[in-house]
């Protein structure tokens, strides 16, 4: 931001904004939050390399389904979903 801030009043704006999405969430359901995330997201479309354990998975982040898992495009055009792992852009 360029500037000094409170971690007070970080805190309190994290809360703020995880309750708007959480009461978001409790009527709509979890597509308005999916869609903001795609709306938002810096890995759309890019190639990303999750590791998830011992397995690494490599492809194209086409978005994030119902559940919220990634799913990502791999080299064979198949989809592929990842629930967890640590993500890097390539």
């Amino acid at each position: 931001t360029g500037c000094d801030l409170s971690r007070l009043s970080v805190t309190v704006k994290l809360f703020e904004q995880m309750g708007k999405f959480y009461n978001i969430f409790l009527n709509e359901g979890f597509t308005p939050i999916r869609d903001l995330w795609h709306d938002y997201s810096g890995v759309m479309n890019k190639y990303v390399e999750v590791a998830c354990g011992e397995e690494v998975i490599r492809g194209r982040a086409a978005g994030v389904d119902e559940t919220g898992a990634l799913i990502l495009i791999d080299g064979d055009g198949e989809k592929r979903r990842v629930i967890a792992g640590d993500a890097l852009l390539l």
